[in-house]
């Protein structure tokens, strides 16, 4: 079976910076709902960050949005 993807482009304030950022978000059907399956962040001091300085928050702020809706 294929998973088919959709992608959307948001702006959210970083929880890590307190900066706007750009996210680009990759959703997939899961039993007929749209879950988050990537982010990629347009943060240009992500690249400032590392793997333990970035703790992906974006992402919980995004799961929420989708439960609440």
């Amino acid at each position: 079976m294929v998973n088919r993807s959709t992608w959307t482009t948001r702006q959210i304030d970083c929880p890590e910076e307190g900066n706007v950022c750009k996210l680009l978000i990759e959703w997939q059907d899961e039993k007929g709902n749209a879950v988050p399956n990537s982010i990629s962040c347009g943060n240009p001091k992500l690249k400032d960050l590392d793997n333990w300085g970035c703790q992906w928050s974006c992402w919980d702020t995004i799961v929420k949005e989708q439960k609440a809706q």
